[in-house]
């Protein structure tokens, strides 16, 4: 789907009526979207989440195609404000809207439930069956109309190869079912999780046969983006205390599922290093044809590399890790959830290929380049791409990924706005029609 494809300001009525006759949450979860984080659609003093809107008003326009999944594309400023904007709707970035909240008995921390237990208390209407079913034996349970809330049951001591464990600093390494690969919907909303919205609660327990005990609310932290059936995520206890964890007998010194096996530090992920290095000062010009006709006959780098689509998307992935990682660091993972492959989830032709933000949420649209050879590799961008930069201004900026490298250090450097000034352009291609 292409974003650009709703051209009916009736069909996002339709969807803004439909939201209003069903209420916030069974809106929600009719389409399965969670609660809209900062963009919202504002009509007088109303505000609808402008996702699900977005999504419910495409499938009202192409009833053949139906509404998207959240999966299939991002929200934001660069994407559906934009397009709801074109249809002349306001939407606006707020950082909290007061949402419709579920009232059910809360779970209380470090005390041991059975399954059953825990569905009486956050899912009654739904029926239970031991050993059967979504609650009776999954590991990853949905909470009924709450489309982003789930229960993640794990057992460390297990014999069915999966990598799950927790560190003495609350971290939790945490395996996928099986079944479930990159571009699965549900792994999108885990990696998308905003704790300060929706709740992911641990029930843990050391060995099967035993109760779980409730350890808390997790956050995101990492995925293993190279990882399938199962995907590898790594997760934070909120509020983390160890004590109550040791007084619950959860093993932390010891037991086949060594749960202090995780250093107490954050572990380094396995992507490689990408290290800012100054762009390269002024073009070299060649002193005489000699050069020239050497230079013609070395390895066309440039037309490689564009000819190359997994080098490019590789080194897409690897930006987008690397943004999200600074964010972490510098303790803002609110912004860290903004970040997304725009070219891989809208398509390409875009103008962009990463939206990030700045330290100050400012937004940062990422054009990237990359390529195999040295800092001063000639690269292909089209006229679009140069007219985007034009448009942005201070929010773009190219990333020139060089010396690529799958298992070392990968460096890179930063080109602004206007790209005119810092880049020498040279025709290459010509649009040609029939006379």
């Amino acid at each position: 789907m292409r974003l650009s494809d709703l051209t009916s300001r009736p069909a996002v009525q339709q969807a803004i009526d439909e939201f209003r006759f069903l209420g916030h949450v069974k809106f929600l979860t009719k389409y399965g979207y969670g609660y809209s984080r900062e963009y919202f659609l504002v009509v007088g003093d109303e505000t609808f989440d402008s996702k699900a809107i977005f999504a419910a008003a495409y499938g009202y326009q192409y009833p053949e195609r139906g509404a998207p999944k959240s999966s299939q594309f991002s929200g934001g400023e660069a994407t559906v404000q934009r397009r709801l904007e074109a249809l002349g709707f306001v939407v606006e970035r707020r950082n909290h809207i007061q949402r419709e909240e579920f009232s059910h008995p809360q779970l209380v921390r470090y005390q041991a439930y059975s399954r059953q237990e825990v569905h009486d208390l956050l899912d009654p209407t739904v029926p239970f069956t031991p050993n059967a079913g979504m609650w009776g034996i999954s590991g990853i349970v949905s909470l009924s109309g709450r489309p982003n809330d789930f229960v993640f049951f794990v057992t460390l001591e297990k014999h069915t190869g999966y990598a799950d464990a927790l560190s003495t600093t609350g971290l939790v390494e945490w395996d996928s079912q099986r079944k479930q690969n990159l571009d699965d919907d549900q792994i999108h909303r885990f990696v998308k999780h905003d704790h300060e919205l929706d709740s992911i609660l641990l029930l843990l327990r050391a060995h099967e046969g035993e109760p779980y005990c409730y350890v808390g609310k997790l956050r995101y932290v990492w995925h293993d983006t190279t990882s399938e059936h199962p995907v590898h995520f790594r997760w934070q206890v909120l509020d983390w205390q160890i004590e109550p964890i040791r007084a619950a007998g959860l093993l932390i010194e010891h037991g086949t599922a060594e749960v202090a096996s995780i250093p107490a530090e954050l572990p380094p992920v396995p992507y490689p290093t990408l290290v800012e290095v100054a762009p390269p000062r002024g073009a070299q010009q060649q002193s005489n044809r000699r050069k020239e006709q050497k230079a013609r006959k070395d390895v066309d780098y440039a037309a490689r590399d564009s000819a190359n689509r997994a080098l490019g998307r590789a080194g897409e992935e690897w930006v987008v890790e690397h943004e999200r990682r600074i964010l972490l660091e510098i303790g803002r993972p609110d912004l860290a959830k903004d970040v997304f492959h725009a070219a891989k989830d809208e398509g390409d032709g875009l103008g962009y290929d990463v939206f990030s933000r700045t330290p100050s949420g400012e937004p940062k649209f990422i054009e990237v380049k990359t390529t195999r050879g040295k800092k001063r590799t000639p690269f292909f961008i089209t006229a679009n791409e140069l007219s985007f930069a034009e448009q942005r201004g201070k929010d773009y900026v190219l990333y020139r990924v060089f010396g690529f490298s799958e298992t070392g250090q990968t460096q890179y450097y930063v080109l602004r706005s206007p790209l005119e000034s810092a880049l020498q352009l040279s025709a290459t291609v010509h649009r040609a029609v029939p006379r």
